[in-house]
């Protein structure tokens, strides 16, 4: 599932928050990340199935829109990340900027 939320800072504030940036490989998203995976902010990476990946949407001029979805982890090279909308869903994150990517867990769902 996806869901959009619109924020009330301009397209700067995040500028400085972008971790990577997106292209779409067949059903894949690949994440170049701009720092490597190794960095804490990606601590245990390796461990997890699933993230909820933010990103910001292209076009949007006074207030940013910030989607966010759940996605898969395919496989992780580098600073390459490699994920998959989750079963029954599809994803249009063609050239968005990543802003975060935090582990998603079952418990998730249920809050």
């Amino acid at each position: 599932m996806c869901a959009t939320k619109t924020g009330r800072y301009s397209e700067s504030t995040y500028r400085g928050y972008v971790i990577g940036d997106t292209t779409v490989d067949g059903d894949d998203v690949v994440v170049a990340l701009r720092q490597p995976l190794g960095e804490e902010a990606f601590e245990g990476i390796e461990e997890w199935s699933q993230v909820w990946l933010y990103y910001l949407l292209q076009g949007s001029e006074k207030a940013t829109t910030i989607d966010y979805q759940v996605m898969d982890i395919v496989s992780l090279e580098g600073r390459k990340l490699r994920l998959r909308p989750i079963a029954g869903t599809t994803s249009a994150v063609e050239g968005a900027r990543v802003i975060d990517i935090k582990p998603y867990h079952t418990l998730d769902a249920v809050l």
